[in-house]
């Protein structure tokens, strides 16, 4: 639930780099799926070998993966200032929307197997 929860406030985040002009981390950072305290318990040795075989785990960890990256291309827009192609990247029914419901169904699903 803390990644679902802190995965979801990318979107307020993202917002709120379109209006400043910046974001911390950079884009750079954000791309990194392992870096995010999410991404670390991901890829850390305490989840089994049994649960990273599981093809839940599996798909949060691409889609997470995907997330990232995608939430990296809009930072970047909004630290350049595109601020029309960062909003529109937000919109309801954008990539970045869809990805994000995604990764939500992805994180439920692993989490009723495991």
């Amino acid at each position: 639930m803390a990644a679902l929860i802190a995965h979801t406030a990318w979107k307020q985040r993202l917002d709120q780099a379109i209006d400043a002009g910046i974001i911390d981390p950079p884009p750079s950072v954000i791309a990194l799926d392992n870096q995010c305290v999410f991404g670390k318990w991901l890829y850390s040795e305490t989840i089994p070998t049994s649960v990273k075989q599981l093809s839940e785990y599996q798909e949060v960890r691409s889609i997470h993966a995907q997330f990232h990256k995608l939430t990296a291309e809009i930072a970047m827009l909004a630290v350049t200032g595109d601020k029309a192609k960062a909003k529109a990247a937000l919109a309801e029914e954008s990539d970045y929307a869809q990805l994000s419901d995604k990764l939500k169904s992805a994180l439920l699903s692993l989490a009723r197997v495991v």
